[in-house]
């Protein structure tokens, strides 16, 4: 890839309201986010990555919103560290969120970015009427995508085999062993999807940006992370 071609104002605005079309959308359009990556990283600016990282996560903000837990986020604008999706991550976490049921009966959900505290209601459950996994799901793609274009935040990962690749934090769903399942002759693990949960990974920039969207870093593989120089 010519990493030396810059794209057109014109390049810009489509990619501008391709992702402001598709964000929020239950359908294949998600798929658009690895291919806005590998098309358009190399030709945007640094300035203009991070500018855009930024726009997905607002978009993102703005459709957690509307769910029915309806979760808002207090910050000034460029003065905290903004990332709704682990924001609401990190709320699972400290409220031992673990079952869309349990979500159902969270509503009003607010995040104080600077003192870092959650408010909420407790409501009785509307579980069977009005909450999906998909609804979460389905934003994964665009957070990885600013996770991508937000270079600032990228790492410098020392692998087992003394090799050195710049990498970036995304999510994606939880995966758990299959109980009773496992090839005793080869010490193999079977791994599924867990039914409610996310978890952080790391993927090589140069790998997405090639197409490899669905190869993942292995924690344990990771010797040393490292601010990029």
């Amino acid at each position: 890839m010519n990493k030396n071609h810059k794209c057109s104002d014109f390049e810009e605005m489509l990619m501008w309201t391709s992702y402001r079309y598709c964000i929020g959308r239950h359908t294949y359009v998600i798929t658009m986010a690895d291919d806005i990556g590998k098309h358009y990283y190399n030709k945007l600016s640094k300035e203009r990555k991070e500018f855009t990282a930024q726009d997905i996560r607002n978009e993102i903000m703005t459709h957690l919103s509307y769910l029915p837990f309806s979760f808002r986020i207090h910050r000034t604008y460029n003065d905290d560290n903004f990332n709704p999706i682990s924001a609401l991550f990190n709320f699972f976490e400290r409220e031992n969120i673990s079952s869309l049921e349990e979500l159902a009966s969270v509503a009003n959900l607010e995040y104080d970015a600077h003192k870092d505290e959650y408010y909420f209601d407790k409501i009785e459950s509307t579980y069977n009427s009005f909450i999906s996994k998909m609804d979460i799901d389905d934003l994964l793609p665009w957070e990885n995508l600013a996770s991508l274009f937000n270079v600032d935040n990228h790492k410098l990962l020392t692998l087992k085999d003394g090799t050195t690749i710049e990498g970036y934090k995304c999510w994606r769903n939880k995966v758990v062993p299959v109980k009773n399942k496992m090839d005793q002759s080869k010490n193999i693990k079977y791994y599924t999807t867990a039914e409610f949960g996310w978890e952080e990974v790391w993927k090589s920039v140069d790998e997405t940006i090639s197409g490899n969207k669905n190869l993942f870093i292995p924690t344990e593989n990771i010797v040393k992370i490292e601010n990029l120089k």
